[in-house]
């Protein structure tokens, strides 16, 4: 129990949280040398958001970027954060699919995964654990926290059980939106130690701090003898993203643990994150406790910080953003409609758009998407709660519920390709299958070279000089 590891979360949480995951390549590969020096368990290295982002905003080639970063890791496991069956898309994908992009993600680098379901359905990853045990990788799941009717000790005991009963590396504790206070952490911490006893999957943990209280959450944690924290530099640290690594360490330390991690090799990747930050312009925000009132409000809703600071651009380029407050209670009733979901990708983006769509259409359910009617019809998986009956009748009309699972295991490439190849490359089918046509034809047209040779700290902060003040003279002491 003396013992406690961290999982840097530098290149994935904290930029995909705070910069819309808009975090270059270049950067990445600057400060990897500098986390591999501070000795983290594992090092997260790139999400559904961050490969997007990569693709669609940056025009980054992300394969040459995983390539570029895991070589610079080689004493730190590098991990691929996969979204349970819409894997880096946005739609279930077949067991082919999955098994291709896991393979081709091995062949980059990637050597753990954590992978999670946003109903918690631990069938809907069964198959990811399986190819990552065939391939001789890792995989930690994590359980997805939220507060519900229906998110019981008892809950949390049965889906914990089955990611143990897969034979997980690790469990995680996941609080993306920030909900866990000291004392549910810790009944939640007694949960999992129950459940995991005589396993040997280890206990980790991942709080958001959208509330102002994960700090608190992993001091806790620290006691109650969890093995792995998620942390990142001081720069992309709080607000909503994760607890900063050198309080983290803190918390370690005062409870009387020993931390894997090399402290003065921690502050060197603090340092090269705040100049990071400070070259794109981003804020290092802080750790804000919300009031009573203003929690009581967000235990309602429970919309991330990144959705909620979207949403609130959209109804003001409508011009009704004076309707969020009745757009807000209602996402509390389609919440409970839904049959409770955790409000993390993609049901929370839609039970957003269904609960708009029934404050400014005027008539509940009059507008409803297809990935709506999908997610009643069951393609996403089986929900912690029960759907609402009358809700499901108005959404699916005389259309019946799938299995879920059975149309996972028929193959989709055979045809995909027949229908959009040839393709030179794994790689190249592999964007083709998650992402439009236009939008993989844009990234191939405007795709950008980037440096995959790492520079010393130094040089970028004098480059950085040099670009903004463009002096004269310069004079370095060293």
């Amino acid at each position: 129990m003396t013992d406690v590891a961290f999982t840097d979360e530098g290149f994935r949480d904290g930029p995909q949280s705070l910069w819309g995951s808009r975090m270059s390549t270049e950067t990445m590969v600057d400060g990897a040398a500098l986390v591999d020096a501070a000795g983290y368990e594992k090092s997260v290295v790139i999400s559904g958001a961050t490969f997007e982002a990569a693709v669609q905003h940056l025009r980054e080639d992300p394969w040459q970027r995983l390539d570029a970063v895991t070589a610079l890791l080689p004493g730190t496991p590098p991990v691929a954060q996969i979204r349970g069956r819409t894997l880096f898309g946005w739609k279930q994908y077949s067991d082919d699919v999955l098994e291709l992009f896991m393979t081709t993600l091995a062949k980059h680098g990637i050597q753990w995964f954590l992978v999670y379901d946003a109903l918690n359905d631990m069938r809907m990853i069964e198959q990811h654990v399986r190819v990552a045990h065939q391939l001789g990788l890792r995989v930690t799941v994590p359980i997805c926290y939220s507060v519900s009717p229906v998110h019981t000790p008892e809950y949390f005991a049965e889906v914990i059980g089955r990611a143990a009963g897969m034979q997980a590396a690790g469990v995680s504790l996941l609080d993306a939106s920030g909900l866990l206070s000291p004392t549910a952490a810790e009944e939640l911490i007694a949960t999992a130690r129950a459940t995991l006893s005589g396993s040997a999957t280890s206990l980790e943990m991942n709080v958001h701090d959208l509330t102002g209280r994960g700090l608190a959450c992993y001091r806790v944690a620290m006691r109650a003898g969890v093995d792995v924290f998620a942390s990142v530099p001081r720069a992309v640290a709080y607000d909503r993203a994760i607890p900063a690594v050198t309080d983290t360490l803190a918390a370690a330390v005062a409870s009387g643990r020993t931390a894997r991690l090399h402290r003065a090799a921690v502050d060197r990747v603090d340092d090269y994150f705040a100049l990071a930050a400070y070259l794109q312009g981003q804020p290092v925000p802080t750790s804000t406790p919300l009031t009573a009132d203003e929690l009581d409000a967000f235990e309602s809703h429970q919309i991330p910080g990144g959705m909620m600071s979207n949403l609130v651009v959209q109804l003001r380029d409508l011009g009704i953003e004076h309707r969020l407050p009745e757009i807000l209670t209602e996402v509390a009733r389609v919440r409970e409609e839904f049959g409770y979901p955790v409000m993390v990708t993609p049901c929370s983006q839609m039970i957003g758009v269904q609960a708009t769509l029934n404050v400014v259409g005027g008539q509940r359910y009059a507008s409803v998407p297809t990935e709506v009617k999908n997610y009643f019809a069951g393609v996403y998986g089986t929900p912690p709660g029960k759907l609402d009956e009358d809700v499901l009748d108005r959404v699916l009309g005389d259309e019946p519920q799938v299995d879920p699972y059975e149309p996972l295991t028929e193959p989709m490439l055979p045809r995909f390709e027949r229908e959009h190849g040839p393709f030179d490359s794994a790689e190249d089918l592999l964007l083709a299958v998650m992402y439009s046509t236009q939008a993989v034809s844009t990234f191939y047209q405007q795709r950008r070279a980037c440096r995959t040779r790492p520079r010393r700290p130094e040089t970028a902060l004098v480059a950085a000089v040099l670009e903004r003040l463009r002096p004269t003279r310069l004079r370095i002491r060293l």
